[in-house]
């Protein structure tokens, strides 16, 4: 659309060449969309491990069997890796070396002035020269708004000393 009709929607809008507009877009509880698909597949059969930090996988017969550094193990047909920044060396004990990661390690920031109700859209996306990410201005279900999120690109899948992203843990090398 073009910058008048976008100053339509966003009438506090800055300088605009021209914009998207997707009326299908919404919001959802990303916990509880989370919590229903865990539900979802331990009604299946499926086992979670946490904090299982893979030391070995051996496959055989068409089983999986993982063995952790404190020496437990589990077995299955299929394996979900969802190490995070953790997931392509977890890959190379499976022995996969495709992958890699480019790890970034990004901030939020809430807006809490009265600027917050400048934004009337659920998500408002701003591209930047200075990150490949670009802006994003959300509305919560709670009706916060944030802004999300800032980019830092890492040369190792280790967070910067004094930083670290929610849920991370420590390498084990």
């Amino acid at each position: 659309m073009s910058a008048e009709e976008a100053r339509v929607h966003e009438p506090h809008l800055g300088r605009c060449l021209a914009a998207l507009w997707s009326p299908n877009g919404g919001r959802l509880d990303a916990a509880r969309l989370v919590g229903a698909l865990e539900r979802e597949v331990v009604d299946r059969g499926v086992e979670f491990r946490f904090d299982f930090s893979v030391d070995a996988a051996e496959r055989s017969h068409g089983r999986w069997t993982l063995r952790s550094v404190s020496g437990a193990s589990v077995e299955g047909r299929q394996i979900v890796n969802s190490a995070g920044v953790e997931s392509a060396h977890v890959a190379r004990r499976f022995g996969s070396t495709r992958f890699r990661i480019y790890p970034c390690l990004g901030e939020y920031a809430k807006v809490t002035n009265e600027k917050r109700e400048w934004v009337s859209l659920d998500d408002l996306r701003i591209p930047v020269r200075v990150s490949r990410v670009g802006v994003h201005l959300t509305r919560l279900l709670s009706g916060e708004l944030i802004s999300r999120p800032t980019a830092t690109y890492l040369d190792a899948a280790v967070a910067p000393a004094g930083r670290s992203p929610p849920g991370a843990v420590p390498t084990g090398g």
